[in-house]
C-alpha cells in the first residue's frame, strides 16, 4: 500500500466512524449493498487462485472472527425512532469493538505468514 491509499482509507474510515457516532438513518439498501459488494469482490479475486487448505481455513478464521466480532458490535448498537424511522448511533463500545475486529485480523497476518508463506502471498499480505 502506498501513502495515497493508506490516507485514503483512513479518511474513509474516519468519515464513517462520524456519521456512525453523530447517527444516521437506518435504510436497509444502504446496510446491505456495500457489503454484498464487497463480498462479490472478494469472492471473484478468489475465482482465479489455487487456494490450499491452511489458505481456505485462514480465510474462514477471518470468516467466522468477523462475523462474532459484528454481532457482539450489534449489540452495542443505539436504535432508536426519529420522526417514525429508525436510527442507529454507534457507542464508544461498537467503537471500541470494531477497533479490537481490526486489531486480532492484523494480528492474524504475522500469524498465517509464519504458519503458510504461499497462502499468505496469495492473499496479498506477505510482509
Amino acid at each position: 500500500m502506498n501513502i495515497a491509499t493508506i490516507a485514503l482509507v483512513v479518511l474513509l474510515v474516519g468519515y464513517l466512524l462520524v456519521r456512525r457516532m453523530t447517527g444516521q438513518l437506518m435504510e436497509a439498501r444502504r446496510m446491505l449493498v456495500l457489503p454484498a459488494i464487497l463480498a462479490v469482490a472478494g469472492l471473484a479475486s478468489l475465482n482465479s487462485t489455487a487456494l490450499s487448505a491452511t489458505a481456505i481455513g485462514f480465510l474462514l478464521l477471518g470468516c467466522v472472527v468477523g462475523a462474532v466480532f459484528g454481532v457482539v458490535r450489534g449489540y452495542t448498537v443505539r436504535i432508536a425512532e426519529r420522526d417514525g424511522a429508525a436510527w442507529m448511533r454507534y457507542s464508544l463500545a461498537s467503537v471500541g469493538l470494531w477497533v479490537a475486529a481490526i486489531a486480532v485480523r492484523l494480528l492474524l497476518v504475522p500469524v498465517e505468514n509464519v504458519v503458510d508463506p504461499a497462502a499468505a502471498s496469495v492473499a496479498g499480505q506477505a510482509t
